[in-house]
């Protein structure tokens, strides 16, 4: 058997395992949301196969990584929320021309929720090295970017045979 061989054989593996550990990560029953909850459960699982092939992971890797990036990523949605939260408390009182003290109030408010997100992903970053190799860190922050940009791509093309709105 050839090295590429059995590199693809662990590489196949490692998406194997990672589908695995994400769907069950994920696999809460759906809480009448009908297909919305399916989208979800299927764009995590593009993701993980993406990420898992872009950092080239071990199943090893895999095993202990995913654990941990479903964790960091279920906070992370938080801190979004968070922030997207009080973006639009700030957004509001600007357009119902809320007074000086309560502007700079929201306005302190948002930006110690970007601060959080910040301090958030620093801390994970150091997570992630408790486990991996910088360069497999790194291609994690680059590969979540690429698959970002590629569902932002399909979303904007027309499919086959449908006239662009």
């Amino acid at each position: 058997m050839t090295t590429k061989m059995k590199h693809n054989i662990i590489r196949s593996a490692a998406i194997l395992a990672a589908l695995i550990l994400s769907i069950t990560a994920f696999a809460t029953p759906p809480q009448n949301q009908g297909g919305k909850r399916d989208w979800r459960d299927k764009l995590k699982a593009e993701k993980v196969a993406f990420l898992t092939t872009r950092m080239d992971l071990t199943p090893r890797e895999a095993e202990k990584f995913w654990p941990v990036y479903n964790q960091v990523d279920q906070e992370g949605h938080e801190i979004f929320l968070k922030l997207l939260n009080s973006y639009k408390e700030l957004e509001k009182a600007i357009q119902n021309n809320a007074g000086k003290a309560e502007v700079e109030r929201l306005l302190m408010a948002y930006a110690k929720a970007k601060d959080e997100s910040a301090s958030r992903e620093e801390a994970n970053i150091k997570k992630y090295l408790e486990i991996l190799p910088a360069e497999k860190v790194a291609k994690l922050y680059v590969g979540e970017e690429e698959f970002r940009r590629s569902q932002i791509n399909r979303l904007g093309r027309k499919p086959e045979g449908k006239p662009q709105q």
